[in-house]
């Protein structure tokens, strides 16, 4: 890599060495997750930007090159490698750990010179500014290594300002310009969130260590939960024309039975003399035990947030799938649950039944 950076600072070589040996560094070891921008919005304004469009001013071409070798150079630092490890590392644990994809008004650090907080957001305020004053606020703090990309990177931010381009090319001059400034944000918070114990979701993992510690912690996931399984939190629908992973009927072919709510309750096995105590909460629905997992717990928070349920997570949208087709048939088979007042529902049309000791259209002999 010495090699190459030796071979000039406006070759692709010479570009590409900083970016390997910033990503040597334990910090951008441990979390590997880089953006490829290499299909969409940001292929074309790269080819229009770097293929056809001519530079304007007292900019020079040199310049330019470390904005197109920037690019060029992602694709390579987005590759992973294939080995048990950094399959682990580049999953759930950078999704929910990384530093670099950490936002809010967590402190990293604060200046010595005028003590003032610099939280995630102001840090990236400035890097959205530009590279230059992201770097200014964040210089001595950064190794030398990620310092000298940055001062690099801030040279491509500057070539990238629109008035170094024709008018018409204006707007993807902009969008890659952004580019740059988010992943030069992106160095800097995973350097100094690894530093100084910030990450992704820092809050919310520590909500989810003290969730045993509060009833009304419970209360909150219970009553979640039952908002997800439920129908309006006020009944409960048995699906009779599908089974789990089967297409969900049209409509007009929909059978189904809408019962009394499905209950759940929060539970936490403390340990005894024969099983150790289990590491995290577990919720009951129904008859089901369901593990509350981070994954879990930051879905409900989400939903709290005003998330529809729809856009949840592919793995705990196929949770709550499994647990509603699961408890569908414990529930159809329960003679003391379905008991009483309930609805059969056939295309569009409900009919009210009466379950006894025989099951009658309510209101008929």
């Amino acid at each position: 890599m010495l090699r190459n950076e030796q071979k000039g600072p406006y070759t692709l070589p010479g570009v590409k060495a900083r970016y390997m040996l910033m990503n040597r560094l334990y910090h951008h070891r441990l979390f590997t997750n880089w953006p490829r921008l290499t299909t969409g919005e940001h292929n074309k304004a790269q080819k229009a930007i770097f293929n056809n469009s001519k530079t304007k001013g007292s900019l020079g071409e040199a310049p330019i090159y470390l904005a197109k070798f920037h690019f060029k150079t992602l694709k390579s630092l987005a590759e992973k490698e294939h080995s048990a490890i950094s399959e682990l590392l580049s999953g759930d644990f950078s999704s929910y750990m990384d530093p670099a994809l950490a936002d809010g008004d967590a402190v990293l650090f604060v200046q010595k010179s005028t003590g003032e907080e610099v939280s995630v957001d102001l840090l990236e305020e400035h890097f959205s500014l530009s590279v230059n004053d992201g770097l200014e606020l964040v210089s001595s703090r950064v190794t030398n290594i990620e310092r000298k990309l940055l001062i690099q990177l801030a040279t491509a931010d500057e070539a990238l300002s629109e008035q170094h381009h024709p008018t018409k090319f204006s707007n993807q001059a902009r969008m890659l310009q952004g580019s740059v400034r988010q992943f030069a944000a992106r160095i800097a918070k995973r350097s100094l969130g690894l530093r100084y114990g910030v990450s992704k979701d820092a809050l919310l993992f520590t909500s989810f260590a003290k969730l045993h510690l509060s009833d009304d912690n419970y209360d909150d996931v219970e009553d979640l939960v039952e908002q997800l399984v439920n129908e309006d939190t006020r009944f409960f629908k048995i699906p009779l024309s599908t089974t789990f992973g089967q297409p969900v009927a049209r409509r007009d072919r929909d059978v189904s039975l809408r019962v009394r709510n499905v209950k759940t309750s929060m539970q936490m096995f403390r340990g005894n003399d024969s099983r150790p105590a289990h590491r995290s909460p577990y919720i009951k629905i129904h008859k089901r035990h369901v593990p509350v997992t981070f994954a879990l717990y930051k879905a409900l928070s989400e939903i709290e947030d005003g998330l529809d349920a729809a856009s949840l997570p592919q793995e705990v949208f196929a949770l709550i799938d499994e647990v509603k087709s699961v408890t569908a048939g414990q529930v159809a088979r329960d003679k003391d649950f379905v008991d009483g007042n309930i609805d059969l529902t056939i295309g569009k049309e409900t009919y009210p039944l009466k379950v006894g000791s025989k099951i009658r259209f309510r209101g008929r002999n």
